[in-house]
């Protein structure tokens, strides 16, 4: 991989991170999912790489640091709202198991 290519996966994962977090936002949970094994594919590519491997200036390091943070940030923002809404379709879950439950109850 070339430092450009290094670059662009970084930025185009950057891009990818911050969709999904529109998307949680919007409560879009089905395109989001169907986004997360693109991410993880790309999150396994960029793991194996060694930055310091790559001769970056002063500037391209900076903006690699900086869309890692942002990355870092978008997923954490991500998981929270997924997890709100996982609490919410578990309590949905819950609901309905319990109709059923008095429903089979009264049969």
């Amino acid at each position: 991989m070339t430092s450009e290519e290094l670059i662009a996966t970084y930025r185009e994962l950057h891009s990818l991170s911050q969709h999904m977090l529109d998307l949680a936002r919007q409560e879009q949970w089905e395109p989001l999912l169907a986004l997360d094994a693109t991410r993880a594919a790309m999150l396994a590519t960029v793991a194996g790489i060694d930055i310091g491997a790559f001769d970056l200036s002063q500037t391209i390091q900076t903006e690699l640091r900086d869309m890692i943070a942002a990355i870092l940030a978008a997923d954490q923002q991500t998981v929270t709202l997924t997890e709100v809404w996982l609490s919410e379709l578990r309590d949905i879950l819950a609901s309905a198991s319990n109709e059923r439950k008095i429903t089979d109850a009264y049969r």
